[in-house]
């Protein structure tokens, strides 16, 4: 799977895309990305689908930590 960060364009969002296993690689991304919501916990992290993204092929879910929205995913974690 993979993961890219929120960022102003899609440009710069695809320049912090990481590939990894599961939702425990994600907790990890997450946690050495954004050491302010660190540590961060498999209960603070939620994947909602958030649709289809033609520009990338990705069927992107939105990846929230406590509320907050981090990043996407391409698939479903």
């Amino acid at each position: 799977m993979l993961f890219r960060e929120h960022r102003a364009g899609l440009s710069q969002s695809m320049e912090t895309v990481v590939s990894f296993e599961n939702k425990t690689d994600l907790i990890h991304v997450i946690n050495s990305r954004y050491p302010e919501l660190s540590p961060v916990a498999l209960d603070d992290v939620e994947a909602r689908p958030y649709g289809f993204d033609g520009r990338l092929g990705w069927n992107t879910h939105i990846v929230i930590v406590r509320g907050q929205a981090v990043g996407f995913t391409d698939a479903t974690v």
